[in-house]
């Protein structure tokens, strides 16, 4: 018997519920008698431990400002004031430093925020290249064969700028960065007296990213990095200096302090992602010694030796706390011109 009208509509509904039941079941697994539902996978304990892990490149922001700024003096190899009102004198200056690289090669977390990674940090060999620029604004006043209390401008760049891909990850810092101070001349020298200055200088860090390479997690592959960092150096020296025919000697005291802040994130490759701002602080305490040697007039060859004792300070965070400070001699070879 053919079938009709009224047995077909029956039949049809059937047909259209089951494949209803089909897709929502089995596709969207939910809501359809045919499916089971899935909740999405939890990676708050990975990220959680991920953001904790990437507070350790305090550490690397930390020890890469403080080294790279240079241990001398103010301007380089030039301890005694100008005193002259006008007088202009440029140093350029380069050092070899430790270029530190945030390692996160090996670095896994768990689900379990509690178990924590701390990122490391490798150094390979670098170099610092400074300029400095002194201007003279009052010439002081006069006491006997010397002059006391006068005041020059100190202007400096620092090029520290460098980027590196690793199998560790992408680091980029950009420079230069550009400083400014003041330069107390206590006292000028005279034939038989050093020439003695205090000078108190402001200086710009270049700014730091870094994107480390993807490391396991219990799911997908997590990236953990740090936006842009940026800092500030506060640098006090006190120098004497004299001259004995075309050599010039000079030594000093100096102190660094060193502040910053950025933001640092831990990433799945689902797309989640945790933000964290991030501050860092460093010192250093150094003595320094230069020697230089006028070729002509207006221009003076030199070097310069210091030695430093640096720390971190106030990152309240037990992982950074680890190893805070350390000792390091350097020495800078550079020129001075004076118009």
């Amino acid at each position: 018997m053919p079938p009709t009208r009224r047995t077909l509509v029956p039949l049809m509904a059937l047909f259209l519920a089951g494949c209803t039941d089909a897709f929502t079941g089995g596709i969207w697994g939910g809501g359809g008698r045919g499916g089971d539902s899935q909740p999405p996978p939890d990676y708050s304990g990975s990220l959680a431990s991920g953001i904790a892990a990437a507070r350790g490149m305090a550490r690397y922001l930390a020890a890469q400002a403080v080294d790279e700024l240079p241990a001398g003096n103010a301007t380089f190899v030039e301890a005694a004031p100008v005193a002259r009102t006008g007088a202009v004198s440029v140093g350029i200056r380069s050092t070899r430093v430790p270029r530190y690289q945030p390692d996160s090669r090996g670095t896994s977390f768990s689900p379990d925020a509690g178990q924590i990674q701390s990122i490391g940090t490798r150094d390979t060999p670098g170099a610092s290249v400074a300029m400095d620029v002194a201007v003279g604004l009052l010439p002081g006043v006069a006491v006997g064969a010397t002059r006391v209390m006068s005041v020059e401008f100190l202007g400096s760049a620092l090029f520290a700028d460098h980027s590196t891909r690793t199998s560790s990850g992408t680091l980029m810092r950009e420079g230069p960065s550009f400083g400014v101070g003041v330069r107390l001349g206590m006292m000028t020298e005279t034939p038989t007296l050093p020439g003695v200055s205090l000078s108190l200088r402001r200086q710009a860090l270049p700014t730091t990213a870094f994107r480390s390479a993807e490391l396991p997690t219990h799911g997908a592959p997590m990236e953990l990095g740090m936006g842009q960092a940026t800092g500030t150096a506060t640098s006090l020296r006190l120098a004497a200096g004299k001259t004995f025919g075309r050599v010039g000697l000079s030594l000093g005291w100096g102190h660094d302090a060193v502040s910053g802040e950025g933001v640092v994130f831990a990433e799945v490759g689902s797309g989640e992602k945790r933000l964290e701002q991030l501050s860092y602080q460093s010192s250093r305490w150094s003595v320094f010694g230069g020697v230089d040697v006028r070729v002509v007039p207006q221009l003076a060859l030199g070097v310069e030796f210091a030695h430093g004792n640096s720390s971190f300070q106030g990152l309240g965070d037990p992982l950074v706390g680890e190893g805070t400070s350390w000792s390091r001699s350097r020495l800078s070879v550079g020129a001075r011109v004076r118009p």
